[in-house]
């Protein structure tokens, strides 16, 4: 399975990037200058301003049935916000199959065990990433 990603700047402006491995994804997110990105976000007086991240998916987009997105969201040097949404199968009216989105949210995560979770997502076992979730 591969993955694709894109970095979000304090600006709402963001740059997608093309399949990576999972080495490949946890070396982005180590070598993004987030300091300088959160310094810009801080100081921004526009209320339009977001938090700063990096996300991941596998064709969660519409391309596959299956797919996730891991949104990882530096809140300093030592914290991370967590987005992870996948799809889920589930029974409308306990009848009809139909999938729907399955979104998670953690506030604040210790910043080293992102590669963990990165390696998490990219063998597709959520089950660390929803631990640390809701």
């Amino acid at each position: 399975m591969t993955f694709s990603y894109w970095i979000q700047r304090h600006d709402y402006s963001a740059e997608n990037f093309g399949d990576v491995t999972a080495d490949e994804a946890i070396r982005a997110y180590a070598d993004y200058d987030w300091g300088s990105e959160l310094a810009a976000y801080d100081e921004d007086s526009d209320d339009r301003d977001c938090p700063p991240g990096i996300g991941f998916h596998n064709g969660y987009d519409g391309s596959n049935p299956e797919g996730m997105l891991l949104h990882i969201c530096p809140l300093d040097a030592t914290t991370v916000f967590l987005n992870f949404q996948r799809k889920t199968a589930r029974r409308l009216l306990g009848v009809f199959p139909v999938m729907v989105d399955d979104v998670h949210y953690a506030e604040a995560v210790q910043a080293v065990l992102v590669p963990d979770l990165i390696r998490s997502l990219f063998a597709l076992d959520p089950e660390p990433i929803l631990r640390r979730c809701d």
